[in-house]
């Protein structure tokens, strides 16, 4: 596969068809380089930041969405990915920010899942509403089981409500009742 490698357009193809197959850990190897390619495509950079949000790790993906971002600052999936990684951080401030900001941009329909999750973690947060935020985590992880994300970063700031924003007599009712176990 040197050839695949060799040009921008076809390395991003190759993330394509490894993102396609759910094979996450092989684009983080197959991307490995994305550092040293200025003029990787942005959709390529996409599949990147999708498969370590696949993985949990959301501050990576946040980080290939700062440099989308500095390319394109009006790139949706990467936009996303920012406010991902401000929630699962507990950066309650910067995830506001992004949510009032919503209207600047338009969002594609396999962005609301977590679009509703990244709203209703918002809510409990900042209008201490824990209980009225089990329905929408329980409302979102079974209607879409393909969006491996969704499930990470559900279960992510359902630890986080239960755990450390929630007064303590409601962590365990709240961490039981996110199937957070």
């Amino acid at each position: 596969h040197p050839l695949l490698r060799a040009h921008d357009s076809t390395w991003g193809m190759g993330s394509y068809a490894l993102q396609r197959l759910d094979e996450n850990r092989e684009v983080l190897r197959w991307m490995g380089d994305w550092r040293d390619r200025p003029d990787a495509p942005v959709w390529a950079l996409g599949n990147l930041a999708l498969a370590h949000a696949s993985l949990g790790d959301f501050e990576a993906a946040a980080g290939v969405a700062a440099q989308v971002l500095a390319r394109r600052p009006d790139d949706q999936d990467a936009r996303l990915w920012q406010l991902v990684a401000h929630a699962a951080g507990g950066r309650h401030a910067e995830l506001a920010d992004g949510l009032q900001r919503l209207a600047e941009w338009q969002r594609e329909d396999w962005m609301e899942p977590v679009m509703s999750l990244l709203h209703a973690y918002h809510e409990a947060v900042s209008a201490r509403r824990f209980f009225a935020a089990i329905r929408v985590f329980r409302r979102i992880a079974p209607a879409k089981p393909g969006l491996i994300p969704l499930h990470h970063l559900a279960r992510r700031l359902g630890r986080h409500l239960a755990w450390r924003v929630a007064p303590v007599w409601a962590a365990p009712f709240l961490w039981l009742a996110l199937d957070g176990g």
